[in-house]
């Protein structure tokens, strides 16, 4: 996948006040704010020769992934039995996931043309094992609004 698709994965999907933690973490380049953390990025992403490029790469789609799987979340949490929780995630080991664009995309974001062609609801595009646990990763169309104050001083 693209170095851009990365970025924008990250933008759309990590806020910016998790981020900007991680990229201090790991002696990254960051500004005020995502967009002009985003072009440090791509500086730094370009300047580098091309093995050095994988290793940029490989870092920060280790953190979009590790976000996929334990950062925000729109969940609800159900209490079950362990012999239940056992039950599904025997079902889920073998299960083959039904094609869609959020299968074929994942872990990427789907452009906007194709978010229209999509029926709502949820899909399942990945079931990840992981030091005997067991992730199931669920998309869907995700509506947000973001507020941004304007000063009338610039």
């Amino acid at each position: 996948m693209s170095f851009q698709k990365l970025i924008a994965g990250l933008r759309h999907r990590v806020p910016w006040t998790v981020m900007k933690i991680i990229l201090s973490h790991h002696n990254l380049k960051k500004s005020n704010g995502w967009e002009g953390t985003i072009s440090k990025l791509e500086k730094t992403f370009e300047d580098k020769n091309p093995e050095e490029q994988e290793v940029f790469f490989k870092l920060l789609s280790g953190i979009y992934n590790e976000h996929l799987i334990a950062g925000e979340k729109s969940v609800r949490f159900f209490q079950e039995t362990q012999e239940k929780i056992q039950e599904i995630t025997t079902l889920f080991k073998n299960y083959d996931i039904p094609d869609s664009l959020f299968k074929e995309n994942y872990p990427y974001l789907l452009e906007d043309n194709e978010l229209q062609t999509i029926e709502e609801g949820i899909y399942l595009v990945k079931i990840i094992n992981l030091e005997n646990k067991l992730f199931l990763v669920f998309c869907s169309k995700r509506h947000s609004s973001e507020r941004v104050e304007i000063s009338p001083d610039k």
